[in-house]
């Protein structure tokens, strides 16, 4: 998981400062227009070796587009950065969606706009990154509409490069990875129930919440996999609560390992996003 170095939000948030305004220093990429959605690279700046930029997307009034995994229906984004060079690695932080209707399914994606951190680490410390992105998204109102986005900057090597202070806030509000059971705010746990007698599968997935029941939970599985979280945990014991999600698809040759990524939040914390691997031996085939 990616571990956040200490002083990363210091650095962002002083570049922020200094740029003094929503607009960054360095230039921005030019916007890629498509029906109902415009979509830009925006820089963000270095802090501890590691350059980071933002993937703006604004989208017109009443127009959504989705979260890493999408919900019950929806189209999920398709992220190609195989163009980029000198990066050893890139990596979107997924900031917390929100839980929307789209023709009677839940759905989990943004509105209006947003910001999509990166996080980029240089293969040569020493050279610009060339950041390059073909984004395959989808904008939906009552239909859902694919677009496209090819963008591409320069991030440079230069340290002192002043980044756009929106990329800082969206870096310090992305979801904290922690390992199960860490912090005040965590993902305690997740076991697969046996099935029932109706057969129905569940997966159960216990956090500890110090803001009593205030809580929600998004759930990102591998592909075939649909899981949705309840909007509301049930309270157990006091400060915890249990999330019980059924298990809505599932692959017909489903590996007896399944792998979760779990992103918990609450009112007045910062949000938190745990992994969690599942032993499903007992569910039928």
């Amino acid at each position: 998981m990616i571990q956040f170095p200490a002083g990363l939000l210091v650095s962002l948030c002083l570049a922020a400062c200094l740029a003094g305004s929503p607009g960054p220093a360095g230039a921005a990429s030019p916007w890629a227009t498509g029906l109902h959605a415009r979509a830009r690279l925006i820089p963000g700046g270095q802090a501890d070796g590691v350059r980071y930029a933002g993937l703006e997307i604004v989208l017109d009034r009443g127009f959504k587009t989705f979260w890493r995994d999408p919900g019950e229906s929806g189209m999920p984004p398709a992220v190609d950065w195989s163009a980029t060079r000198n990066a050893a690695s890139v990596e979107v932080l997924w900031p917390v969606p929100r839980r929307m209707k789209e023709a009677g399914d839940v759905v989990f994606g943004y509105e209006d706009r947003v910001v999509l951190p990166i996080r980029v680490v240089p293969a040569d410390p020493a050279s610009p990154v060339g950041l390059r992105l073909r984004l395959d998204y989808g904008v939906c109102n009552d239909i859902c509409i694919p677009v496209r986005a090819d963008l591409s900057m320069t991030l440079p090597a230069d340290a002192a490069a002043v980044g756009d202070p929106r990329v800082a806030e969206a870096v310090a509000a992305a979801p904290r990875p922690v390992r199960l059971g860490e912090g005040a705010l965590t993902v305690l746990g997740a076991v697969p129930e046996p099935p029932g007698l109706a057969g129905k599968l569940f997966v159960a997935v216990r956090a500890r919440v110090p803001n009593g029941e205030q809580a929600d939970l998004f759930v990102s599985a591998p592909p075939g996999w649909l899981l949705m979280p309840p909007p509301r945990p049930r309270p157990e014991a006091p400060g915890t609560v249990l999330f019980r999600i059924p298990v809505l698809e599932r692959p017909a040759a489903a590996p007896d390992t399944l792998p979760l990524n779990l992103t918990l939040s609450s009112p007045g914390m910062r949000p938190v996003t745990a992994e969690a691997h599942l032993d499903t031996r007992e569910w039928p085939r």
